[in-house]
């Protein structure tokens, strides 16, 4: 497992029983995605269509923009990092490796392990890793390697370079994430 490239596109799968035509349900997810971009500051209009061959699935390009690195270097599992390219936070479990004296509400620039070289609990690594975003610490390191606390987030993702946004819970009902 690698990861080499963010996605480019998020597909779902539109409800046809419930809107046959589907002009319901991309209105209402580009209303949800103008919300959300708002919220991530992106200066673009979002962009759903319908795919050229399956007519109930519907197509949300990622929007690529200019991120650098920002804050103390945490590492992640691949796992993690590909969530992280979808949308998702990170939650402790996804925790490789932080620097000394990391406190909650610390920014963070999240990296992604790739050599499979680094040991969790590790307080530096100089080893092949690549960039997924900035963060801000929900949790301290002491936190995380130190007490029991095993799940929950651990980063509130703030920039990545790729944006793909989340749909989690997003018209239940009426769209299905596809793989």
């Amino acid at each position: 497992m690698s990861i080499l490239l963010p996605p480019l596109f998020t597909t779902i799968r539109v409800n046809k029983l419930i809107d046959p035509e589907k002009k319901n349900i991309e209105k209402e997810i580009k209303s949800h995605l103008q919300q959300v971009y708002k919220e991530h500051q992106l200066h673009v209009e979002p962009t759903v269509y319908r795919h050229a061959i399956l007519e109930d699935v519907c197509v949300i390009p990622s929007v690529r923009r200019s991120v650098k690195p920002n804050g103390k270097v945490v590492l992640v599992d691949q796992l993690c990092g590909m969530a992280i390219l979808r949308g998702a936070d990170v939650f402790v479990p996804g925790v490789l490796c932080m620097p000394k004296g990391l406190k909650k509400k610390d920014d963070v620039a999240v990296y992604v392990h790739v050599s499979g070289k680094c040991l969790k609990g590790m307080l530096k690594f100089e080893g092949e890793k690549m960039f997924v975003g900035n963060a801000t610490a929900l949790v301290s390191r002491d936190d995380i390697f130190k007490s029991k606390i095993q799940k929950g987030a651990a980063l509130k993702m703030k920039e990545t370079p790729f944006f793909a946004p989340c749909l989690d819970n997003v018209l239940p009902d009426k769209i299905f994430m596809q793989v």
